[in-house]
């Protein structure tokens, strides 16, 4: 509810399914009226099956077949791109296939990392997303050439980047969008409607430390981002640490 409460009404908040892929939980969360973020087909099929609707499942695998994307795009499910050969595959399945879905790109901002390398993912070199530095007129282009491409994504790491520095990669990201939309509206094209930031939000392990809220968060966003506040971008938001860390618990049996 903290989490609704921050951002725009028609945010479609895709909790990440890999933080708890449990049918009876995600049953649970689609009654809540929020998405799901998979990040693998077992995930897909998972949210299928437990009743969400494709508009609201995210899709966001960095290693998509051409037969997983064939899937998605068959399902009409909101798929992120993670790089200019995915870009290729869609557009060649979308010759022979028509879909209901939207398409974003991931972006790799290249912000720096955080204290913890392994979940650190903005980073001169990553695994995941296009490094914007060096292909900013590539990535311009892909929007220019491919009118199914709507949405842009950004997600920096989670646990142990600081939140100063995920702000800073959806700025630098956004500042992108913008760039890429003056450049469509002068060739009479439509622009990025969609701005998907991830997820990320680090949590308190420690009853002793306070986690920075919800609340805060959106109070740095508003004042380092506005634009995306204002109605020009459907905001998406892919949280899974935040929503499940500290409403857990964990049963262990030792024979």
């Amino acid at each position: 509810n903290r989490l609704k409460e921050g951002f725009p009404e028609n945010t479609l908040h895709a909790v990440a399914a890999k933080a708890i892929p449990l049918s009876g939980i995600l049953n649970r969360i689609n009654t809540l009226g929020v998405g799901l973020e998979v990040a693998s087909l077992p995930e897909l099929h998972l949210a299928i099956k437990a009743g969400f609707a494709p508009q609201k499942i995210v899709f966001d695998s960095p290693c998509k077949t051409r037969a997983e994307i064939e899937y998605a795009l068959q399902a009409g499910v909101y798929i992120n791109a993670d790089s200019f050969d995915e870009l290729e595959r869609i557009a060649g399945l979308l010759t022979t296939i028509e879909s209901k879905s939207k398409i974003g790109l991931r972006i790799n901002p290249q912000v720096g990392t955080g204290s913890i390398k392994s979940t650190s993912v903005a980073g001169m070199i990553s695994k995941f997303g296009v490094p914007l530095n060096d292909n900013r007129v590539q990535i311009i282009d892909c929007y220019r050439k491919y009118s199914w491409l709507r949405g842009i994504h950004v997600h920096i790491g989670s646990q142990g980047c600081p939140v100063p520095l995920l702000v800073e990669g959806i700025r630098k990201t956004l500042d992108l969008a913008i760039e890429i939309n003056i450049v469509l509206e002068q060739e009479s094209k439509a622009p990025v409607s969609v701005f998907d930031i991830g997820g990320g939000l680090p949590v308190s392990y420690h009853v002793d430390k306070e986690p920075v809220t919800m609340t805060q968060y959106v109070s740095m966003l508003k004042i380092d981002c506005p634009e995306l506040f204002t109605g020009e971008f459907r905001l998406i938001t892919e949280f899974g640490r935040y929503i499940y860390a500290n409403a857990g618990w964990v049963a262990a049996k030792v024979d």
